[in-house]
């Protein structure tokens, strides 16, 4: 009896002893996944902060470049602010244009108070346009196919109607029909041409130079046309 009781307390303990012993190595072996854990949990820390790190220096990256554009940006509109403070203010009064179109030669002359001959036509020119201001001055505008004009003019007084006010190579005078024409232009071209007859002021001016010997012959043409006229009107 005694010797069963022994062989049973002998397996017990042996029993005992296997439990502890896989007790111990179940330990060991979770201490071991408990410290491969830690180290992927740390390993994974330190990915997660560089990868926020990493985060950080793009999102700063792309605050810098957000700043940058609200800085052009607000350099654009504060250099429109600046331009449109810089632009003078608009006082709503317009100065109203003193020209009047008519359709006539005759019903400008009549508004602007004087006469006016014209060639019936002018070479090189395909539309003509009136306007007069009201009982100063007739304004006759040729147009050529090109868009360029000649302007022709006539009113009371003896003052130089053309309205150029540019300088040119040559301001010397021709005589034609007694009448001293002063004659503007560069080189071998005509720009402007004004005279004075009977207190009246004429003027001639073309956008675009011309042949001063072009220039010329028409000067005559309309000379030729309005010295016929006295203070009295014309002749019979």
């Amino acid at each position: 009896m005694k010797k069963i009781i022994a062989l049973l307390m002998t397996c017990l303990m042996a029993v005992s002893l296997a439990a502890c012993s896989y007790s111990i190595h179940d330990k060991k072996k979770e201490e071991s996944g408990t410290e491969n854990i830690q180290e992927a949990d740390t390993e994974a820390a330190a990915a997660t902060a560089a990868a926020e790190e990493a985060g950080t220096e793009t999102a700063v990256e792309a605050d810098s470049e957000t700043a940058a554009e609200a800085v052009t940006q607000a350099g654009a509109e504060a250099a429109a602010e600046t331009a449109t403070e810089e632009e003078p203010e608009e006082t709503g009064t317009q100065i109203p244009n003193p020209y009047v179109d008519y359709e006539t030669l005759e019903e400008a002359c009549e508004a602007a108070g004087v006469s006016l001959l014209l060639p019936d036509s002018i070479e090189g020119y395909e539309r003509v346009d009136y306007q007069a201001i009201d009982g100063q001055m007739v304004n006759v505008i040729y147009t050529a196919a090109d868009g360029s004009m000649l302007l022709i003019r006539k009113a009371k007084g003896s003052e130089d109607i053309s309205g150029d006010y540019n300088e040119y190579e040559h301001n010397s005078e021709q005589t034609i029909n007694d009448i001293d024409v002063q004659v503007r232009g560069n080189g071998d071209t005509l720009s402007a041409a004004v005279w004075y007859d009977n207190g009246e002021a004429y003027s001639m001016t073309v956008d675009r130079p011309m042949e001063k010997d072009r220039g010329l012959e028409l000067l005559q043409q309309l000379i030729d046309l309005n010295t016929i006229f006295d203070e009295d009107g014309p002749e019979e």
